[in-house]
């Protein structure tokens, strides 16, 4: 039987899940609300049509226009609908891929596949909060992307270091940022020596309003040399991908940053951020 004679998916589904149940219900409602409708009036005979049409006023309380309707423990609220996009931006096309490329390498006879699911299972990394464990093809794609910004260069990972790097510890960091002109320096504090070919990653927010406290959806803004005792001046950088602060007074730029190597490996990150002010601190 085909979906386009039932009024709704979720009649569709109901009768695919039990048919018989759902022709027998339909039939004993229908009857009986005709039956009914001899004694109460014709308007109960709307009842017929519950069991056909009630999925469709169930998909319908759903959906209606640009506002979706849902419940929480204090009742129904409405919410505008909100339509996903896809920028397809060129950072996120290279993303993607050299995360297919990788992939494809997987198979490679030089890459050792079976250091890799040992690494995994037994190195589990922090993910929104959560402690998870990575395949072997997801640890070689992941190393593979480190080595790949640290470096610039598409030379394959084949297996995991057998001895972990020794990174300094991160803990924490200072962003300041000016007008008049541009200025924006990132300071990280650590504990301990950085390694030679250690990179730092810096990921950045554009400027935002100063109501708002954190910010989770940053772009990477590129790697630097961390070793320098002075801050790292990160302006340039920022203003070809944000343009000039000159405006943005007073708003604040959110910044994340860990320590990458060759290798492949790395550590977590460190979160700071600064208000824009007019002349620097």
């Amino acid at each position: 039987m085909k979906k386009l004679m039932f009024p709704s998916k979720s009649a569709y589904r109901n009768f695919v899940r039990r048919p018989v149940i759902t022709v027998i219900t339909m039939i004993v409602v229908i009857v009986l609300s005709l039956a009914t409708g001899l004694i109460f009036g014709t308007a109960s005979i709307g009842l017929a049509f519950i069991p056909v049409f009630g999925p469709s006023l169930v998909d319908g309380y759903k959906k209606w226009g640009y506002s979706v309707f849902s419940h929480n423990h204090y009742g129904v609220y409405s919410r505008s609908k909100k339509n996903p996009k896809n920028p397809k931006s060129v950072g996120q096309s290279t993303q993607r891929q050299s995360v297919k490329n990788f992939s494809k390498h997987w198979k490679d006879v030089g890459v050792d596949q079976d250091t890799y699911n040992d690494y995994g299972a037994t190195h589990p990394v922090e993910k929104r909060g959560r402690i998870i464990y990575l395949t072997g093809e997801a640890t070689f794609v992941s190393f593979n992307l480190i080595a790949q910004t640290c470096t610039g260069s598409t030379t394959l990972v084949t297996a995991p270091p057998v001895t972990p790097a020794l990174f300094p510890i991160l803990t924490g960091g200072n962003i300041e940022a000016s007008i008049g002109p541009d200025l924006i320096d990132l300071q990280p504090d650590k504990i301990g020596d950085y390694i030679t070919g250690m990179k730092l990653e810096v990921f950045v927010s554009p400027p935002l309003s100063a109501g708002i406290f954190t910010q989770k959806h940053m772009t990477l803004l590129g790697v630097y040399d961390p070793s320098p005792t002075t801050p790292i001046d990160i302006t340039a950088d920022y203003v070809d991908k944000y343009g000039t602060i000159a405006s943005s007074v007073g708003q604040k730029i959110f910044c994340q940053f860990r320590l990458i190597m060759p290798t492949g490996e790395s550590n977590l990150y460190q979160k700071c951020n600064t208000t824009i002010q007019t002349t620097p601190p």
